[in-house]
C-alpha cells in the first residue's frame, strides 16, 4: 500500500528567461568523456591538515594548493585510520565491517594472509575488462608478493611497479626509499642476471642471461614517479585510456632526507611529495591530455606524527590509527577537465568507499548488481551539479568502529566501550559525558543504532529480538539461562528445565515499520532431549497462527516458521509456550525479515537508527511527512531525491531545469529507483494544469547515470529536431 502522493517542482516560466539562464546552462554542461583517463595519487600517512589548501600551517604544499585552485576540493572526506583497511575499502567500496580487514596486513614479516580480490571485486577489475590500461605503484600491503606474485594482476592491474616489502629469500623487510626493493611486473629491479628463462605473472618471458634493470641507487618514490610518466605516455601512444593507482610511499616513516631537500624531516618529505605531484600535473599538460584526464589526490589515513598540527582553525590532535578527526580526515582533491569549475569546494561528507562508484561513473563502467558497494558516486558534485548527500561516514580499525555525521562522532571500541564526541567546532573534539543534554543523548542513540544496523543493511530488512534484550521480550515463569550448547544468538539462551509445563512462556513483541509480507524465523540450540512439539504462536491485527516446532533438529540456524502479512499499525507478537511439550523447550532469538524491496526501510534505519523506526512514538522524526532537519522537505522527498533528512543546509536539492548552450531545456533530477513502498517518476507540463502532467515523452533524450545501487542522476534534454516550448515545468512525483 502506497500513501502520501506528493510533488516537488522547480519551474521555468517562459522562453523569455532563456537568455538569462545561459550562464547557468553552461555550468551544467557535462564534462564527461566516453573513456577518460584516471590517475589517483595516494600519499601515505597524510591527513588533511598537512595541506595548505585545507588551512594547514605547518608544511609547504604550493603544487597541491595550486591543484585545488584549479579543481575542486572536498572539505570533509574520511577513511579508516590505517593503511590496509583504508586501501581495501577504496579498492572494493566496502566497509571494514564487510571485508573484515581491520588491521595492517603483516606483509612486512612475510604473512601468507592476503586480501581476497575474487571475493571482494575491485573497480580496477571492471576498468580492465572495459579496455583500460591499468597500473599500480607503491605500497602493496595487501598481500606478500613472495607468496602471491600475481596478486596485483588478480586485483585488476595489467602492470605494476611496487615496493617489494618482504624479501622472502633472505626473510627481511626491505627499504622503500634508499636502496629500494622495487617489484616491476613480477621481477625485482636489482640489476641481477637471470640464470634460467623466467615467465612473469603477466606472461612476459625473460630469456636466461637477461640482466634486470637496476634502481637500487635511486630514490624509491622517484622510480615510481618515472613509471607513472612512462605508463601515461605509453597509453597516449597506444591511443587507449589508462587508470593508474599511484601509491606514492611518501611521506610515511622512516624520516629521510629526500633528494632535493636540506635534511631529514617530515616537512621536507611532504615538500618533495608536493613537488612530485606538480610534476605529474605538468606531464599531463605536456601530453595534451588534461581535458580527458581526471586526477585525484586522496590521503590514505591521518598524519603519522606525535605532535599537534596547526591550522587556521586551530590545533589538530591525534593522527594515524586514531578514530578521530586527526586519524580519519583526509585531503580529497579532483583536478582535470574544464568541466570542473576551478577553485570550488564541496562541504558534503565523502567516504573512502565513494571512490569506487565515482571512478566507474566517470568512466561509464557499469557496476554489476552482484557487487556489493557501499559508496555513492560524487560525479555530479565534481561537475558542479547536485548529487547524493551522505548523512554519515564510517571508520574502522582493529575491533573498533566510528560514525561521524558532520557534528557528532560516535566511537565504539571493542564490543562494549562507547564514546561520543562533540565535533561541531572542528578541529576541536570534546568528549561528551553521557547521559547529557537532549541533543547529545539523541545523537548518541541514533548513531549507536545506525552502527548496529550497518552489518545487516542491504537488499533485505530485518528486525531481531534476542532473549536477553531489555525491551520487546516478556518472560513468564522460571527459565534457566545457559550457554552450554553452541548455535545461539547473543550471549546466551534459555530453557524451561523441562518443568512447569503450561506455566511458562516467552513473548517477543515487534513494531513493524511497513505494511507487507514478512518471514518469521526462529533460532535455538537443538539437541536430542529437546521438545519435538513446541507451540509457537504468531499474532497480529486480531488474528493468530500457531506452528508446532521440532527443536530436536535445525538448531544453530534461522529456521523459518512461515510467511505472514503484517500491518504497520499493529504490533506483531511471537510467543513460545511449553504446554504439553515432550522435552526441553529452548528460547533464543526471533527474526522478522521484510520480503519486499526494502530500500526505503533501510534508508530510514541508516539515517534514524533501527530502534527509532520501529518505535511509533518517534514517528514525528522518521515518518514519511516528518521534516526533522527543518528544511521544508519531508522525509519521503529526502529519500526520493537522494538527500539527507538530517542536513538542513543540503545544497543538492533537485529537480532542476536549465538551458543548454543551444538554448534548449535540460531537466535534471537525482532520484531513487523506487521500491515496494514508493513510486518515483519524473514528469513535465507546459501549462501547470492538473491534468497536463505526464511522463517525459519522445521529444526528450534521456541519459541515466547511476550514483549508487539505488540512485540515478537523470538528464532529460529536448532533442535538436524538436520545437522548444514557450514554457516548461518539471517535477518529480513520489507516492
Amino acid at each position: 500500500m502506497k500513501k502520501n502522493s506528493l510533488e516537488y517542482a522547480v519551474t521555468i516560466l517562459s522562453a523569455l528567461k532563456v537568455l538569462s539562464l545561459l550562464v547557468v546552462g553552461a555550468a551544467y554542461a557535462s564534462a564527461a568523456v566516453e573513456k577518460p583517463n584516471i590517475l589517483i595519487i595516494f600519499p601515505d600517512d597524510l591527513g588533511y591538515e598537512a595541506i595548505g589548501a585545507y588551512g594547514g600551517l605547518d608544511y609547504s604544499t604550493p603544487e597541491i594548493d595550486a591543484m585545488a585552485e584549479q579543481g575542486i576540493l572536498f572539505t570533509r572526506a574520511y577513511t579508516n585510520p590505517v593503511c590496509t583497511p583504508s586501501r581495501v575499502s577504496l579498492h572494493t567500496g566496502t566497509y571494514t565491517l564487510d571485508h573484515g580487514h581491520t588491521e595492517v596486513l603483516s606483509v612486512h614479516v612475510g604473512t601468507t594472509d592476503k586480501v581476497d580480490f575474487v571475493k571482494w571485486p575491485t573497480f580496477a577489475q571492471l576498468l580492465q575488462a572495459d579496455g583500460y590500461a591499468t597500473s599500480v605503484t607503491g605500497k602493496w600491503q595487501l598481500a606478500t608478493l613472495f607468496h602471491y606474485p600475481d596478486h596485483p594482476l588478480v586485483a585488476g592491474f595489467d602492470s605494476w611497479c611496487v615496493w617489494n616489502i618482504w624479501d622472502g629469500i633472505n626473510e627481511v623487510k626491505t627499504s622503500r626509499y634508499y636502496n629500494p626493493a622495487i617489484n616491476r611486473d613480477g621481477y625485482i629491479m636489482d640489476g641481477s642476471t637471470l640464470a634460467v628463462e623466467t615467465t612473469l605473472p603477466g606472461g612476459t618471458v625473460f630469456p636466461a642471461g637477461s640482466v634486470l634493470p637496476d634502481v637500487t641507487d635511486d630514490f624509491g618514490p622517484d622510480v615510481l614517479h618515472a613509471y607513472v610518466k612512462e605508463r601515461m605516455a605509453a597509453a597516449v601512444v597506444a591511443d587507449e585510456p589508462f587508470f593508474i593507482m599511484h601509491n606514492m610511499l611518501l611521506p610515511h616513516s622512516p624520516i629521510v632526507a629526500p633528494p632535493s631537500s636540506g635534511g631529514a624531516s617530515l616537512g621536507n618529505m611532504i615538500e618533495y611529495m608536493d613537488f612530485l605531484v606538480g610534476e605529474l600535473l605538468d606531464e599531463i599538460e605536456a601530453l595534451g591530455i588534461r581535458e580527458n584526464t581526471y586526477v585525484f589526490f586522496i590521503g590514505d589515513n591521518g598524519t603519522d606524527v606525535g605532535a599537534d598540527r596547526m591550522t587556521v582553525d586551530g590545533l589538530v590532535s591525534g593522527g594515524k590509527r586514531d578514530l578521530n578527526d586527526g586519524g580519519m580526515h583526509i585531503p580529497f582533491i579532483v583536478w582535470g577537465p574544464s568541466g570542473i569549475t576551478a577553485g570550488t569546494t564541496d562541504d558534503g561528507l565523502v567516504d573512502i568507499t565513494d571512490v569506487f562508484p565515482t571512478i566507474c561513473g566517470l568512466t561509464n563502467v557499469e557496476i554489476p548488481s552482484s557487487i556489493e558497494c557501499r559508496g555513492n558516486s560524487i560525479v555530479p558534485q565534481i561537475h558542479g551539479r547536485p548529487g547524493i548527500q551522505r548523512s554519515w561516514v564510517f571508520g574502522g580499525i582493529d575491533n573498533s568502529q566510528a560514525l561521524f555525521d558532520g557534528e557528532w562522532l560516535y566511537v565504539k571500541l571493542g564490543s562494549s566501550t562507547e564514546t561520543l564526541f562533540d565535533c561541531r567546532n572542528l578541529p576541536s573534539e570534546v568528549e561528551v559525558t553521557l547521559p547529557g543534554a537532549s541533543a547529545e543523548n539523541a545523537a548518541n542513540a541514533r548513531l549507536q543504532s545506525i552502527l548496529d544496523f550497518i552489518p545487516s543493511s542491504g537488499d533485505t530488512f530485518e528486525i531481531v529480538l534476542d532473549n536477553d534484550d531489555s525491551e520487546g521480550v516478556a518472560i513468564v515463569g522460571d527459565w534457566k539461562v545457559s550457554s552450554a550448547t553452541a548455535g545461539y544468538i547473543g550471549s546466551n539462551y534459555m530453557h524451561d528445565q523441562n518443568t512447569g509445563k503450561g506455566s511458562k512462556s516467552v513473548s517477543y513483541t515487534f513494531s513493524v515499520p511497513a505494511v507487507g509480507n514478512y518471514d518469521v524465523s526462529i533460532q535455538y540450540a537443538s539437541g536430542s532431549n529437546r521438545a519435538s512439539n513446541v507451540p509457537v504462536t504468531i499474532a497480529s491485527s486480531g488474528s493468530s497462527t500457531t506452528v508446532s516446532l521440532n527443536q530436536t533438529v535445525n538448531g544453530g540456524v534461522w529456521f523459518s516458521l512461515g510467511e505472514f502479512g503484517f500491518d504497520a499499525a499493529n504490533p506483531v507478537v511471537v510467543t513460545i509456550e511449553t504446554t504439553d511439550t515432550d522435552g526441553y523447550v529452548m528460547v533464543d532469538a526471533v527474526k522478522l525479515t521484510y520480503l519486499e524491496d526494502a530500500g526505503y526501510l533501510n534508508w530510514k534505519a541508516l539515517n534514524f537508527g533501527l530502534s527509532s523506526i520501529i518505535d511509533s512514538a518517534q514517528e514525528a522524526t522518521w515518518g514519511n511527512l516528518a521534516d526533522p532537519d527543518g528544511d521544508s522537505i519531508v522525509n519521503l522527498f529526502e529519500y526520493a531525491l537522494g538527500l539527507s533528512p538530517l542536513m538542513s543546509t543540503d545544497p543538492c536539492v533537485t529537480p532542476k531545469i536549465n538551458v543548454d548552450e543551444n538554448g534548449r531545456f535540460v531537466c535534471r533530477a537525482v532520484v531513487r529507483k523506487g521500491d515496494a513502498q514508493t513510486t518515483i517518476a519524473a514528469q513535465v507540463s507546459e501549462t501547470l494544469e492538473l491534468d497536463s502532467w505526464g511522463a517525459l515523452d519522445a521529444r526528450f533524450d534521456l541519459v541515466s547515470e547511476p550514483l549508487s545501487a539505488e540512485v540515478d542522476e537523470l538528464t532529460f534534454r529536448i532533442k535538436p529536431e524538436e520545437a522548444v516550448p514557450e514554457s516548461l515545468f518539471f517535477r518529480v512525483r513520489v507516492e
